[in-house]
C-alpha cells in the first residue's frame, strides 16, 4: 500500500524490520536497507526508526518515507527585557 510515494507494509508475525524489509522488499540488498534506516526514512508505527534488529509484532506497521525526515530546526527571538 502506498501514500503519498510512501511504501506501507504490515507485520504478520512477530520478526525483525530488517527481515520484514528484506521479505517484502524483494531484490533489496541489506545495505540499501540499512542506508534506509540511516537516512531515516523508516517508520515503525509512526516513529523513527534506524535499527534494523527493532523486533515487530503482527500488525505493526513499518512505513518507507519517500524522503528522509529531517529534526526540526530551531527559532530563536531577540528579547529585550527593559
Amino acid at each position: 500500500m502506498k501514500r503519498k510515494n510512501n511504501t506501507i507494509l504490515r507485520a504478520t508475525a512477530t520478526t525483525t524490520l530488517l527481515d520484514l524489509m528484506q521479505a517484502k522488499l524483494g531484490g533489496m540488498t541489506v545495505t540499501s536497507i540499512k542506508q534506509l534506516l540511516r537516512s531515516r526514512r523508516v517508520q515503525v508505527n509512526g516513529a523513527i526508526c534506524t535499527r534494523g534488529d527493532q523486533a515487530l509484532n503482527p500488525g505493526d506497521e513499518v512505513t518507507i518515507l519517500s524522503q528522509a525526515v529531517t529534526p526540526n530546526s530551531h527559532s530563536y527571538m531577540k528579547m529585550t527585557i527593559s
